[in-house]
């Protein structure tokens, strides 16, 4: 726009300078312009045209300024709008900056996580690895269950069949035992036992009231089942002291540690003092044996225990028995 305004001036100007000369040529031939009456005319009319020409430049100029003033005050709307722009475009980069550092932030984030991610996955590959190695080695454990069940199968058959065999002998045993019974196979024993008991029915005269003493039996054992001896001790009543001289028999059920027993004794309770106290007398009743060891076993029983003196009449006792057995297999036969 300067440009074009400059221009327009000077070719002003050069118009103006122009007309000028030409007034100053025409002042100086005065003298001839009879002359050049044509000349003047044509001078005249190009005056005319110039002089169009130039109201035409001021028009123009006026136009121009015009035009100056508009694109001035756009120019200044647009300055207005570029500070704006401006403003803006420095929040723009503000943001820009804040978004690009967030991306940064982000990437550094994504780089991480995409790290993070490749470790997994190669963590995962290994635990592939693993679970296969695993499947393959349940699928061989699978393979010796079944071997193992079938072998199982195989020993169940066997222990089953030695079960049988097993029972075979025990029946075999249990007939040896009754044989061994038949054959009554001996042992030497001696039995140590102490006897408490509670008087019955009448109970206020001697040898009546109560019941106390200590028995040894030595005789013979057959295979855990009878056993037969003689024995002597001290019975000491309320009344005194009787001495029993008796034999013993028991029948015993065997098992493996414990053996239940019948038994009876019997015979003469003498008093040495007095031979109107002496007198016979019978204990039955049951019992239970524990076998420590071959030669060793321990024993309680109860029973009935009763005597009849004539001079005192007859007494009952319920009494209660506690001993060992002591066991010699010396015999020369087992």
């Amino acid at each position: 726009m300067k440009k074009s305004l400059l221009y327009t001036s000077a070719k002003l100007v050069f118009f103006v300078a122009v007309i000028v000369t030409i007034n100053l040529f025409s002042w100086s031939c005065t003298d001839s312009s009879s002359r050049t009456v044509d000349n003047s005319s044509f001078m005249l009319r190009e005056r005319d045209s110039l002089l169009n020409e130039i109201r035409n430049i001021q028009d123009h100029y006026v136009n121009l300024q015009n035009e100056k003033e508009t694109l001035t005050q756009s120019l200044d709307r647009e300055n207005e709008a570029n500070k704006v722009l401006k403003s803006n475009i420095s929040l723009n980069n503000k943001q820009i900056k804040a978004s690009n550092s967030k991306i940064a932030e982000q990437s550094d984030r994504i780089s991480y996580l995409s790290a993070k991610n490749d470790s997994l996955l190669a963590t995962i590959d290994v635990m592939l690895g693993k679970m296969d190695e695993i499947d393959k080695k349940i699928a061989m454990k699978e393979k010796e269950t079944l071997e193992l069940k079938d072998n199982i199968s195989v020993l169940n058959n066997a222990v089953k069949e030695k079960d049988e065999k097993i029972s075979d002998v025990n029946e075999g045993m249990i007939i040896l035992q009754k044989t061994d019974s038949v054959k009554m196979i001996p042992r030497f024993i001696t039995a140590a036992e102490l006897t408490g008991g509670w008087g019955m029915n009448t109970t206020d005269i001697p040898y009546a009231h109560w019941l106390s003493g200590a028995t040894v039996v030595a005789g013979l054992e057959f295979n855990r089942r009878f056993l037969a001896g003689f024995g002597a001790g001290a019975h000491i009543f309320n009344g005194g002291t009787l001495i029993p001289i008796f034999v013993e028999f028991r029948y015993g059920f065997p098992t493996k540690n414990f053996t239940p027993y019948l038994f009876s004794k019997g015979g003469a309770l003498l008093n040495f003092e007095s031979n109107n106290s002496s007198n016979i007398f019978l204990n039955a009743g049951i019992g239970l044996r524990h076998q420590f060891s071959d030669k060793l076993a321990f024993n309680f029983g109860t029973g009935l225990y009763t005597h009849n003196s004539g001079q005192y009449g007859r007494s009952s006792f319920l009494t209660m028995n506690l001993g060992l057995i002591f066991t010699n297999n010396k015999t020369g036969v087992k």
